[in-house]
């Protein structure tokens, strides 16, 4: 089967998932007011698909890495800080937490304020990928341990309601904020696309790239900033999805067995848009809605984690 045909296939099967979690088991006696909320959660995941998938492929080209992603850089860990810090130091029913707006504006402000401190930090003084790395380990590990001092801290009450925040749902999303981090999302995503040539050059190495007259320092923090723009998008619309990323491009790069990013791309996010439906599908149908889909999606990228790692070395 040509790459071509096994895109097309993939946007099917996207596009059937889709269908899915817009008409499977529905009432139709309140159609009007069901499908409004069906498409909220459909957007909702087309959005998340699009971050995670996108960044994702961007942040293992400049790392030149199948293994790690985005999430290296402790903003997930961040993102749970800032919630505890809130609901502790302030209250769970403050507008910052129950204000969906207002919560979305704080945590995508701090995540990526964040970033790009460690960003200018790291490369003004190191000049360095892996020290940019390497921080962002430590900063993840320093943000989970305050994390856990918190939860100790907080009332049973406070700590119940935290809990909401600690995985990712699609069942809470604001609709105004859905349509403006949709255009939001598909801009960054045709500018990347546009660029595919050049991340096929970029993949290629730094030496290679730069041979083939690519400014590989300017690309490196050009990318580096999409990537957190996009991951502090996804973080603070739906919460945590550590293992996503990991999973939907290691099975595009290993369905395709291809490097181009013209069809790498697509492909990545078309698998985001079918496991985060299905997923969707099997959490609220088989499990009951308190079990959030990030749980499913991390043991299954687990999995297949120690899977691949295990290939690896046995090659």
């Amino acid at each position: 089967m040509s790459i071509k045909k096994k895109v097309l296939l993939l946007g099917i099967l996207a596009a059937l998932s889709i269908i899915f979690v817009l008409f499977f088991d529905m009432n139709f006696e309140i159609f009007h007011y069901a499908i409004k909320k069906r498409g909220i959660k459909a957007s909702g995941i087309i959005i998340t698909a699009i971050s995670i998938g996108s960044s994702t492929v961007l942040f293992q080209i400049i790392t030149n890495n199948r293994i790690i992603t985005p999430s290296i850089f402790g903003l997930d860990s961040l993102y749970l800080l800032i919630q505890a810090l809130v609901i502790f130091l302030i209250s769970p029913t403050s507008q910052l937490v129950t204000n969906a707006n207002l919560n979305f504006v704080l945590n995508f402000s701090i995540l990526v304020i964040f970033g790009i401190g460690l960003f200018k930090i790291m490369f003004a003084r190191f000049d360095g990928l892996f020290q940019l790395l390497l921080s962002g380990i430590i900063f993840s590990t320093l943000f989970q341990s305050m994390v856990s001092v918190i939860q100790m801290l907080m009332d049973p009450a406070s700590f119940d309601f935290y809990q909401s925040f600690m995985f990712a749902s699609f069942n809470n999303l604001n609709e105004n904020l859905l349509w403006i981090l949709i255009l939001i999302v598909l801009s960054i995503f045709i500018f990347i696309f546009s660029r595919h040539q050049k991340l096929d050059v970029l993949a290629l190495g730094k030496d290679s790239a730069i041979n083939l007259g690519l400014d590989y320092q300017k690309e490196v923090l050009l990318n580096l900033t999409l990537v957190l723009i996009l991951t502090a998008v996804s973080t603070a619309l739906v919460g945590p999805i550590t293992f996503l990323g990991f999973l939907i491009v290691n099975l595009g790069l290993t369905f395709l067995n291809t490097y181009k990013h013209q069809y790498l791309l697509p492909a990545v996010i078309l698998f985001g848009i079918f496991i985060l439906s299905f997923g969707h599908i099997l959490t609220e149908q088989l499990f009951g809605v308190g079990v959030p889909i990030s749980i499913v999606i991390n043991l299954i990228g687990g999995i297949y984690f120690i899977t691949l790692l295990i290939q690896e070395n046995l090659t």
